[in-house]
Formats: structure tokens, C-alpha cells, sequence
């Protein structure tokens, strides 16, 4: 994941690349997923909109993005921190 946008408690664009429809969101630290809410019309996305959370406190916090069935088996996981003030 090279980027990711957060604006005041909310957080949403992920951009990088090997995103895709099975794809998972969650903020490491509260547990919240978040869905996908738009992306492009293509196999692998190399942006993608999610859902936003809130926070009740000001921190550094962690988005997880999980991508399952890798050649071979298993899945990957890719962290970013980002820091709401």
C-alpha cells in the first residue's frame, strides 16, 4: 500500500495496487472493518474507496488490508499508519 487519505476521524483511500473484490479492511487496533464503497471497473484495483470509521480518540492507528487465495495458498496482509490529531 503506497498512500492512504484520512481526513479528521475518517479514514478511505487506499491506493497501491493488488486490491481486489475479495479484499478485507480493518483498523488494527478497534477491530472495525470496512467495506469497499467504490473501485475501479477492473480485475485488480489500484485505488479503491472504503467505507469510513470514526475514532474517539486522537492516535496512530493501523489499516489491515488482507488479500486471500495467493498463488499457493495462504493470504498477505498489508499494514499503513496514519495519525488522526
Amino acid at each position: 500500500m503506497d498512500a492512504l487519505l484520512a481526513r479528521g476521524s475518517e479514514v478511505g483511500v487506499p491506493s497501491g495496487s493488488g486490491f481486489y473484490v475479495g479484499s478485507t479492511y480493518k483498523i488494527k487496533e478497534t477491530g472495525a472493518s470496512m467495506t469497499h464503497s467504490s473501485a475501479p471497473n477492473t480485475q485488480v484495483w489500484t485505488t479503491v474507496t472504503t467505507s469510513a470509521f470514526a475514532v474517539t480518540a486522537a492516535g496512530t492507528y493501523t489499516l489491515q488490508i488482507t488479500n486471500a487465495k495467493q498463488p499457493g495458498g495462504g493470504s498477505v496482509t498489508a499494514e499503513k499508519t496514519f495519525t488522526v490529531n
